[in-house]
């Protein structure tokens, strides 16, 4: 499995250095979130913190929100071309993903207009009409206590892994990571498990990162 990291944490924060020493190329990839997306202007110390990641083979997601495809698409097209334009990031993240089916268009006219990989939060099961509007589906999102009893609807055991990604939160001790993990590998491809929680759970790493990172 590979790391999705949402890293919502300072671009000065020392935990960058844990995510460059550790993650390296082709293990995984980090979400950058200046300000519930790109933000009003360009942020220099995101720039360069960008440019230390892809020097490090660490892919790069930005950060927008849909609001469950309630937002004026121009203005999710906007937040996208601004995260090409200051840091040249055109793989996306997009946050508060429907799963309704009705909704499945406002998404893969959005999938068609980027020009890189679309990464679909849904925090939980969509419609399996998603499977084209993303590359990766983000099937569950939560606290570790929910994510012990989740389940998922027979077409994604049906899906290649590299399909899906589980974000777990709350997850407080090694022994309830490697649960989690031996979970999601089930039916997933990319991971997140952290001790982190409370209203950001991605404000640093786990305390126990490295591990997480050699288990997955």
């Amino acid at each position: 499995m590979k790391l999705l990291i949402p890293s919502y944490f300072a671009p000065d924060h020392p935990d960058w250095d844990k995510v460059v020493a550790g993650l390296g190329e082709d293990c995984g990839e980090c979400i950058i979130n200046p300000d519930s997306g790109p933000g009003f202007d360009l942020d220099r110390a995101y720039l360069d913190l960008c440019v230390r990641l892809r020097k490090a083979g660490i892919g790069i997601l930005g950060y927008v929100y849909t609001h469950y495809g309630e937002r004026n698409g121009g203005e999710v097209m906007s937040d996208i071309k601004d995260y090409s334009d200051r840091y040249g990031i055109n793989n996306i993240f997009l946050d508060e993903a429907s799963s309704e089916p009705g909704d499945v268009k406002f998404y893969t006219d959005l999938y068609e207009l980027i020009q890189g990989k679309v990464v679909l939060n849904h925090g939980t099961a969509p419609d399996k009409k998603y499977l084209d509007a993303g590359d990766v589906l983000v099937i569950f999102e939560g606290y570790y206590q929910a994510h012990r009893t989740a389940k998922f609807p027979e077409w994604v055991s049906m899906c290649p892994k590299s399909r899906f990604a589980q974000i777990v939160y709350g997850a407080t001790s090694i022994a309830d990571m490697d649960a989690s993990l031996a979970r999601i590998r089930k039916t997933s491809g990319y991971c997140y498990v952290t001790d982190d929680f409370g209203d950001n759970p991605y404000d640093r790493l786990p305390s126990y990162f490295a591990k997480e990172l050699k288990a997955a």
